[in-house]
């Protein structure tokens, strides 16, 4: 009787004891099915080399955990980016403004949004700074790579005039377009020697010389030389650069590498020609010449000629 009695006693217990496991595991289900997902949108940085070649560049993707709409409610500046309202795709918009002398950081604010939530994030791109003329340079491109600071390199006439228009805060010295292309003969000067024009177009203060066309007469121009001064027309002048390369007779295109020397005050651009330098006659424009290679002009001579040497500045330096 006694052993019966005991196990009637130990099955109700094992019941009990299930039944409570039972009903724990399934309080511990129902709490687990009741907690909601929380919207999360992931910030987006990346830096990419300036100037990029168009509109509508692929940069990323804003990463959601749910699927959201996406609006950029601010960026700086003002029309850079767009974002694909339903993947969250970022986008190039104005590739003019990833310009590193512009701006050397572009932001935005977008808002993710779901029909309950809404979540905040930032788009930041960097902009690394990269050498301005290598990149519009095309012919050339590789020359300029190769060369040494301060050479000069031969260029195209479009590369030259490229240049000129892409740069910024760009000027043209010493010759204007509407002399240099005047429809006139052209005659070859004296040399060698020294020239500066004496008209007013000058080089802006803190400016730097990066680029020079010129029409030479001679067909196998060696040791030409550009010269700049902040003293005077007729005073103060230094080489800019090394010497052109050898060159041919007829206009010629030249940029300069790793230019450094910034005018310190209004400046002058002359150049040297071992060789004839082409001019044309004109009464309203006045030059000052020096037989050989100088650096001031003694014996000024004022004569009616447009000496045919042009060259571009900038006072913003946009190279290494």
């Amino acid at each position: 009787m006694q052993m019966v009695i005991k196990n009637y006693i130990l099955i109700p217990c094992v019941l009990t004891l299930l039944f409570s496991i039972s009903l724990s595991c399934s309080d511990d289900s129902k709490s687990s099915n009741s907690i909601q997902p929380q919207l999360m949108v992931e910030d987006f940085t990346t830096s990419i080399d300036e100037l990029p070649l168009a509109g509508g560049d692929f940069l990323g993707t804003l990463e959601s955990n749910m699927s959201v709409n996406f609006n950029i409610t601010s960026q700086t500046p003002q029309g850079a980016l767009t974002v694909d309202t339903s993947t969250g795709a970022i986008f190039i918009a104005n590739p003019a403004l990833f310009d590193y002398e512009i701006n050397t950081v572009i932001q935005a604010t977008v808002e993710a949004e779901t029909s309950e939530e809404t979540a905040i994030s930032t788009i930041t791109i960097n902009i690394n700074n990269v050498d301005d003329i290598e990149f519009y340079l095309t012919n050339s491109k590789q020359s300029y790579i190769d060369a040494a600071a301060n050479d000069w390199v031969l260029i195209t006439e479009d590369e030259y005039h490229t240049l000129a228009t892409t740069l910024k805060e760009v000027s043209k010295i010493a010759t204007s377009d509407a002399y240099f292309d005047l429809n006139e003969t052209i005659f070859g000067a004296n040399a060698p020697a020294t020239w500066a024009h004496d008209n007013g177009v000058i080089i802006p203060n803190n400016s730097y010389v990066f680029a020079l066309k010129y029409y030479s007469f001679d067909d196998n121009a060696t040791g030409a030389k550009v010269k700049q001064s902040d003293v005077s027309v007729s005073d103060g002048y230094s080489d800019l650069g090394n010497t052109l390369p050898t060159h041919d007779s007829g206009a010629h295109y030249f940029v300069m590498k790793g230019n450094s020397s910034a005018t310190s005050a209004t400046g002058y651009l002359a150049i040297y020609s071992p060789v004839s330098i082409g001019f044309k006659p004109f009464s309203e424009s006045m030059y000052v010449g020096e037989p050989g290679d100088v650096n001031s002009f003694d014996n000024i001579d004022l004569s009616n000629s447009i000496i045919m040497y042009q060259g571009l500045s900038t006072t913003l330096k946009q190279w290494d």
